[in-house]
């Protein structure tokens, strides 16, 4: 897979993980940062998340919930709306899909002598 192809499907993924995080409960990019990088076993590029929060805000499917500073640092508090909810929400079955297709593939490869 070509190098834009393949990052444009972990920002699919990463992206599905932001609003999977934020169903579960509101938090700051920080933490998301964190929670994903842990989630996906390396460290993200800084600023990466906050960009795609950014995105995600403008389609509707995350909203600001409170912005302060803490310790002259800009802390930006975000959850997930009801467009967000339904988002995650269509892309279940396509995901149980490729979850199926990705199992066969390790499989067959691990196969291989």
């Amino acid at each position: 897979m070509r190098r834009r192809q393949s990052e444009k499907v972990l920002r699919g993924i990463i992206t599905l993980l932001i609003l999977l995080e934020l169903y579960r409960a509101p938090k700051h990019g920080y933490e998301l940062q964190k929670r994903l990088n842990g989630a996906l076993g390396y460290t993200l590029p800084a600023g990466s998340v906050y960009v795609l929060l950014r995105s995600l805000t403008r389609r509707g499917y995350v909203r600001v919930t409170s912005s302060q500073r803490v310790r002259g640092r800009r802390v930006v508090m975000y959850e997930l709306t009801e467009d967000g909810k339904a988002f995650l929400k269509a892309h279940r079955e396509p995901l149980r899909i490729v979850g199926q297709v990705l199992v066969q593939i390790l499989s067959a490869i691990d196969s291989i002598e």
